[in-house]
């Protein structure tokens, strides 16, 4: 029994579950997606893809995800900070940062930003999807990857000494066999340390199979779904039966792109909007699965900050918590979604392997 067991586990050290207040479940404090760039097919000469980012790349950017290269990374600790303090003076109390290998995990810097602000900050173990892989990876076999997650949250994170407070996010898209790889290691990486996995799946609409089968993956090896959560889940509210599925396999859902409305050149992946997201959660509130759904904003890419015109980390703070009021939840369900689900996630359990 380590003494993590009962505890949350972040940057700065080890708290308890009462320390904890309203928390963020998915949020990137400096990340780096680069390598998911791909030139649009009207940048016929590169220009766009190379431009610096400014409110008129953006404006084309919320249309074209991944067209502009600065968009793709966040390395401005001044600003990082700043974005944290307005969360922080909305009440906010923790963010749960799910960068994890491939995105430019900075474990001294995200310590630095905890510091300045006040606001607790778990670090991600793992690996990111397929396209952000280094190419050290391939030679890992999945024991070493096991071993590599078990490290970071037991020792700490490349000689740094800080030390990863859940797994994830662990990217998955169709999936690949390398994702799978590092979806199996890191739910044998659950069972050995008692942590939360969380995991980005890629929701495709009509298709019910790909999240059981994730789903199989991790309990195949030992791992726990009830502490298990399924990232990106915003799209699957036009399919009920499909999110009850998962919610009586007790996983949790994770609908962590508030503030994100706009749709996407590539229409099957077109956001919601925060309206929608409010009232399928409130449904949820009402069929009796509160406690198994968590809120974000996956703040990651350079518009979303609100230092170039976007909604930060303090949306959800700010201008939706009354939205669920609207809809007809109770405040107790309200502190459920903020505080209690995140508490019960982040509280490491005793191992089972």
């Amino acid at each position: 029994m380590t003494d993590r067991v009962g505890r949350i586990q972040t940057v700065l050290g080890l708290i308890e579950p009462a320390e904890l207040g309203p928390t963020l479940m998915h949020e990137h404090l400096f990340f780096d997606l680069r390598p998911m760039h791909r030139r649009a097919e009207w940048d016929i000469d590169g220009s766009f893809a190379n431009a610096p980012a400014t409110p008129a790349t953006h404006a084309r950017s919320r249309w074209d995800w991944f067209a502009n290269i600065d968009e793709l990374f966040v390395d401005d600790e001044a600003t990082v900070i700043e974005e944290v303090r307005r969360f922080a003076a909305a009440g906010g109390s923790a963010i749960v940062d799910c960068t994890t290998v491939g995105l430019a995990r900075d474990p001294q810097a995200i310590r630095r930003v905890s510091e300045a602000t006040g606001v607790h900050v778990t670090m991600g173990a793992g690996y990111y999807q397929d396209r952000c892989l280094p190419a050290a990876f391939d030679a890992l076999t999945e024991d070493q990857i096991t071993d590599e997650i078990v490290r970071d949250i037991e020792i700490g994170v490349d000689g740094t000494g800080i030390r990863a407070g859940h797994i994830g996010e662990i990217g998955t898209t169709v999936p690949t066999e390398r994702e799978l790889r590092s979806l199996r290691a890191a739910a044998r990486a659950q069972a050995r340390t008692g942590a939360h996995l969380n995991v980005h799946q890629s929701y495709v609409p009509g298709n019910r199979a790909i999240q059981h089968m994730l789903a199989d993956t991790i309990e195949a090896v030992g791992g726990d779904l009830t502490r298990t959560v399924f990232s990106h889940m915003d799209r699957t509210g036009q399919d009920p039966e499909q999110q009850l599925s998962l919610l009586r396999r007790g996983l949790t859902i994770e609908y962590d792109e508030f503030g994100y409305e706009s749709t996407n050149r590539a229409w099957d992946r077109s956001s919601v909007q925060d309206g929608v997201r409010v009232r399928d959660i409130a449904r949820l509130a009402e069929a009796g699965y509160v406690g198994q759904v968590t809120v974000a904003h996956d703040v990651s890419f350079k518009r979303m900050q609100i230092a170039n015109g976007g909604w930060g980390f303090s949306h959800l703070l700010e201008r939706v918590r009354d939205g669920f009021r609207w809809a007809g939840m109770t405040d107790r369900e309200i502190e459920m979604l903020f505080v209690d689900n995140p508490r019960r996630l982040l509280t490491f359990v005793p191992p089972t392997a």
